[in-house]
């Protein structure tokens, strides 16, 4: 199954250069790939032309972000 960490690992690019493409924080593109944070369907639409992907959405676990820690 694909995350969205070894997508961008595949292609070789960095958390930084992804963050600069979709205009966020580093910090943002770790949360995305740890699930902390769920990406909007504009960004995820951006980072899937990105990544050269039509992958399924739900072929990717980390897009639904985990249960609130509090």
């Amino acid at each position: 199954m694909a995350t969205l960490a070894s997508l961008r690992k595949v292609r070789g690019l960095s958390v930084s250069q992804v963050a600069e493409h979709m205009g966020v924080a580093e910090r943002t593109v770790y949360s995305w790939e740890r699930g902390e944070r769920a990406l909007s369907t504009y960004d995820l639409y951006r980072l899937m032309a990105y990544y050269q992907t039509d992958i399924l959405i739900s072929e990717i676990p980390s897009l639904t972000p985990t249960k609130d820690k509090n």
